[in-house]
């Protein structure tokens, strides 16, 4: 039948799109939720977290990594059913997972950016958590 998912992204700490998103997820009847970063908008690791609480109290799972806009610190958040996937490989109902947060270096300087070398490493360490090996170039 397949994993029902719904996927949001830069939410720049913006509560009542928290909101929205896990009334829609309920409503919808997900199995899923994916959010793909910015969590914040320059915010702190607390913002974040009262932020992503909003996610876990539907106890529907949620993978997420923090964007650009988020502070690096974010990796470390685990709240039960929401994880941060950054770095790392998940399989859900046998589809597979990988995460990488931030952006590759930009000129605003945000919060949480990486060279490519360091991206590339990333995906590289998450295919090999998968057990498989493949060349990542840039």
């Amino acid at each position: 039948m397949g994993v029902k998912m719904l996927a949001g992204a830069d939410f720049h700490g913006f509560k009542p799109s928290f909101d929205h998103f896990a009334n829609e997820a309920k409503a919808l009847g997900v199995d899923l939720m994916l959010v793909c970063g910015d969590v914040t908008n320059f915010g702190t690791l607390e913002q974040a977290k009262n932020l992503l609480s909003i996610l876990a109290e539907t106890n529907i799972p949620t993978l997420f990594v923090p964007g650009n806009c988020d502070p690096p610190s974010l990796v470390n958040i685990d709240l039960e059913v929401v994880k941060c996937i950054h770095g790392s490989s998940i399989l859900y109902d046998e589809l597979a997972f990988m995460g990488v947060g931030g952006s590759p270096i930009t000129p605003f300087n945000t919060l949480f950016e990486m060279r490519e070398e360091e991206i590339a490493g990333v995906l590289q360490e998450c295919l090999h958590k998968f057990g498989g090996e493949i060349n990542v170039t840039i």
